[in-house]
């Protein structure tokens, strides 16, 4: 198989390494892959007033910034963890926690 010489980004070769990997990194590339896409993922409404925070054991933690979405964002957790799940590719968050700024 002949190699291309056009050169991989950093993030096209981390993303290759890690995202099928069962290295002790791959969650964190994974968290830090759904931060920087957030927007893209919840929309940018939501990604206005929410940001992931943390991520363990299958649970996303999700800081918003106020009360009023706080509220609002308890009716929409199963919809928040679709999506999540859905641009992961996988099962990766069983659980939504959201936590008040």
């Amino acid at each position: 198989k002949r190699r291309s010489s056009k050169p991989s980004d950093v993030a096209s070769v981390l993303q290759g390494l890690f995202e099928n990997s069962k290295s002790p990194l791959a969650p964190g590339f994974k968290r830090w892959k759904l931060e920087s896409q957030w927007a893209k993922v919840v929309g940018a409404d939501l990604a206005k007033h929410t940001r992931p925070v943390n991520y363990q054991n299958k649970v996303l933690f999700v800081e918003v910034t106020n009360s009023v979405w706080l509220h609002e964002l308890r009716y929409r957790v199963d919809e928040i963890r679709f999506k999540v799940n859905h641009h992961m590719g996988e099962v990766w968050a069983t659980h939504i926690k959201l936590i008040h700024k």
